[in-house]
């Protein structure tokens, strides 16, 4: 395990190397699953990490962040992924960056460094030839640290 996480930072090190930026760590991650066509709560392994970037630089990495934000200023991408899977306009006045995606939202605080991440597909959005038990959403809690 110290080993793949050792590659995936090695993975991220041009992404160090621009000018701004955050890694992001889930502490909790806490949702809904479906056993046996039945829906209940369900805790899940905090082992998602985000990479916040500026929409620019992920660009010019080949990252495409066009998610129906013409005027991004920053990309959200799942550690490991090619793709942004947020966009979002630039911090407001008070620190927050609220950057949403087809699928899921990311907001976090530039001062506290925390963030939430909400994955909100699934349940209702299911279509006769899904499984439900595939498709599950869940909310993650983390903290960030600059890049």
């Amino acid at each position: 395990m110290t080993r793949l996480l050792g590659l995936a930072l090695c993975a991220l090190l041009p992404l160090m190397a621009w000018a701004d930026g955050f890694i992001c760590a889930t502490d909790m991650v806490t949702g809904f699953t479906s056993k046996g066509g039945e829906w209940k709560s369900a805790n899940f392994e905090p082992n998602r990490k985000f990479v916040v970037s500026s929409a620019a630089q992920a660009d010019q990495a080949g990252m495409p962040t066009s998610l129906a934000v013409p005027d991004a200023k920053w990309a959200v991408l799942v550690l490991g992924d090619k793709r942004a899977t947020n966009v979002c306009p630039e911090f407001d006045t008070l620190g927050n960056l609220v950057c949403l995606g087809p699928f899921s939202e990311f907001r976090m605080n530039k001062d506290s460094l925390r963030f939430l991440y909400s994955y909100l597909s699934g349940y209702w959005d299911r279509s006769a030839l899904a499984s439900e038990a595939g498709d599950t959403p869940y909310l993650a809690i983390g903290k960030c640290s600059p890049m």
